[in-house]
């Protein structure tokens, strides 16, 4: 199938596939920028516009906009040995303007605890702008929270 790429925006990008039997349209948000419009995409470039679903401990722009148009980043902040208490944790992102989404992952021993920001199994965690608070009644070996966000310099 051969692929041609539009870009109507940074950003949004538009992508038509087609062969003698197939067409498909496809309409997605990239970070795109090494691509112009009626170009044909080879394989390598193909599957560096595919959305950007890196976890760093660095600041990752991934790719996405949100609604009024700023990129949208991901970080993930490591954090050992916690406690069954109320902690705060700084996550250390500057100039944070929207937090569009955000997950947790814990460990304790063999277990795995998955949630979103609500009460479960004894824990329950929020994310500001400066920290990310958890309030467990049970402890953790590791934790991994994901903040996705916009910024006010963007």
């Amino acid at each position: 199938m051969k692929k041609i790429f539009y870009k109507l925006k940074d950003g949004i990008i538009i992508w038509i596939g087609f062969s003698l039997t197939t067409l498909v349209i496809w309409i997605t948000y990239a970070a795109v920028s090494t691509v112009t419009t009626g170009q044909t995409l080879t394989a390598d470039m193909w599957n560096n516009m595919a959305w950007n679903y890196d976890y760093s401990t660095n600041e990752v722009d991934t790719g996405k906009k949100w609604i009024d148009w700023k990129p949208i980043y991901r970080k993930v902040i490591h954090e050992t040995n916690i406690p069954a208490a109320t902690t705060n944790y700084s996550h250390g992102i500057a100039n944070i303007d929207k937090i569009v989404d955000t997950h947790y992952i814990m460990e304790q021993g063999t277990s795995w605890f998955y949630d979103n920001s609500i009460w479960y199994q004894g824990r329950r965690v929020g994310f500001t702008t400066s920290t990310i608070q958890v309030i467990s009644n049970i402890t953790a070996d590791n934790a991994w929270f994901i903040m996705e966000y916009t910024k006010t310099t963007d």
